[in-house]
């Protein structure tokens, strides 16, 4: 089982489709659950803290389980992140007042610098950050400032990702394809002995 650092958090959780998996999960709040193949499920989190959660729940019991992330993510709005920037303002807003404004849509995880008068703000949960973008554009009384989904997380950090994904889904293929030529081998040496036990009997 691959032991994935809890360093890297996102909100969808790659795991082995059990029962015993199927019985954590229901225990916890999710957006959606997209099977891949017959062993592997993605199971999307509002929030963050629920997804950290069930994957200490689900390693705990010896399920595989990692962290990861899914192409679909920003388009159906599974990220926790807005872009914010801000326009005719002599000098940036503060992370204190940034805080002030956006926390009423939900608890802000962090704010992180970008450039000049723009910065990420995330949130913990993915539906502040829906709620984020309905911000009224004079909100802060300093100018203006505009909304818009962004990545939880930067490119490098996705391509991880989506090697750990590969990575895992590669393993249990070559697993599989292992089991099955150890299988067809069995039989095969099998039926070489039955054909000799029928050549000795019958001639």
């Amino acid at each position: 089982m691959y032991d994935q650092k809890l360093s890297t958090k996102t909100r969808v959780l790659l795991l082995r489709n059990t029962k015993a998996s199927s019985n954590i999960i229901n225990n916890f709040e999710y957006k959606e659950i997209i099977k891949i193949n017959d062993d592997f499920d993605f199971i999307t989190f509002f929030d963050l803290r629920t997804a950290v959660e069930a994957y200490k729940e689900l390693h705990k019991n010896f399920i595989d389980v990692n962290f990861c992330l899914h192409t679909q993510e920003l388009e159906n709005a599974c990220q926790g992140t807005v872009f914010l920037s801000m326009k005719d303002m002599q000098a940036p807003l503060t992370d204190e007042e940034i805080h002030d404004e956006l926390e009423k849509f939900g608890e802000i995880k962090e704010v992180r610098d970008y450039k000049n008068f723009k910065k990420y703000v995330e949130f913990f949960d993915s539906r502040a950050a829906l709620e984020a973008l309905k911000i009224n554009v004079n909100a802060f009384n300093k100018g203006k400032v505009e909304c818009k989904l962004a990545w939880d997380n930067n490119p490098k950090k996705r391509e991880e990702l989506e090697q750990i994904v590969a990575k895992v889904i590669n393993e249990k293929e070559e697993t599989g394809n292992v089991f099955v030529e150890a299988l067809d081998e069995f039989i095969f040496s099998k039926l070489k002995q039955i054909e000799k036990m029928i050549r000795e009997r019958y001639n």
